[in-house]
């Protein structure tokens, strides 16, 4: 942030008139970025299964933060109908022009145990974690390409490299989405005029949404929420607009977590695994 925060290192991109495309938009950490993009003069479009929140998030945009009716575009979309997601990439193309900034974040979490949780609430969770940002991706990339680049946002967790049990498809289909980013900064590389759009991974902690509510880990909660507490959701939204202006290519946050992994591999496995039971993988 101090980088980028000083404009003769870096040169933010302007965002005004750019159409931006957030899945999951209607969650916490959804409708912090459709404000944060909104406030850059960006045309927010936002995309979720559920209309009663959709509608919840125009009005705290429109009424609550006073951001223009006409910088604001609500569809309902469920991201793992590949053809829903085709047809409303059309209806949006149609009626904005092509996407600038594309945000992959719909994801759920059910918390359910591998070996005895609901077949069904696994399945969901896959098709809309992985396949989901698989068919947004190929229905916007391509026309943002045509339309002189953009910027591809996904977001991950840093669980996608710290195991936990009873998150073992959340963990998987994070996993899945770190590699979704790396395979498209290679694609990108051989297509033509690829090097005009940028892919930027997100990797977050905990936040203090309700996706995550009462998801407090640890043997000791209250000690890790004091060295490690759960990020704003605001904030993280700050740092991914920061992040696209900037032209990053990963963020973790907090920071010092983008090395945990490496240190975990460093130890031995007795210790790593009790640092991971104190951190509340079991």
């Amino acid at each position: 942030d101090f980088v980028a925060h000083r404009r003769w290192f870096r040169r933010r991109q302007s965002l005004a008139g750019r159409v931006v495309l957030i899945t999951g938009a209607a969650g916490g950490l959804g409708r912090e970025l459709a404000l944060r993009f909104a406030h850059e003069g960006a045309t927010v479009a936002l995309w979720d299964v559920r209309a009663d929140a959709l509608d919840e998030v125009f009005e705290w945009l429109t009424r609550t933060h006073k951001v223009a009716p006409s910088a604001v575009r609500r569809t309902v979309v469920d991201v793992a109908d590949r053809r829903a997601v085709e047809r409303a990439a059309a209806e949006l193309a149609h009626a904005c022009g092509a996407v600038r900034v594309l945000v992959n974040n719909a994801a759920i979490v059910c918390g359910d145990a591998l070996l005895a949780g609901s077949a069904d609430s696994l399945e969901r969770t896959l098709r809309v974690n992985i396949e989901g940002a698989f068919w947004v991706v190929r229905a916007l990339a391509t026309p943002m390409l045509a339309a002189g680049g953009g910027t591809v946002v996904t977001v991950g967790s840093v669980v996608a490299q710290l195991p936990s049990a009873r998150l073992a498809d959340y963990c998987a289909s994070k996993a899945a989405l770190g590699m979704l980013h790396a395979c498209l900064r290679w694609e990108l590389r051989g297509a033509p005029r690829g090097d005009s759009v940028r892919c930027l991974l997100v990797q977050p902690y905990l936040l203090d949404t309700p996706l995550f509510a009462g998801g407090a880990p640890g043997l000791f909660p209250r000690l890790l929420a004091f060295v490690l507490p759960p990020l704003s959701a605001a904030e993280v939204a700050r740092r991914v607009v920061l992040g696209v202006q900037t032209g990053q290519e990963r963020l973790v946050l907090p920071y010092i977590l983008r090395w945990a992994p490496l240190v975990l591999e460093l130890l031995p496995v007795a210790a790593a695994d009790a640092l991971l039971t104190l951190a509340g993988a079991r």
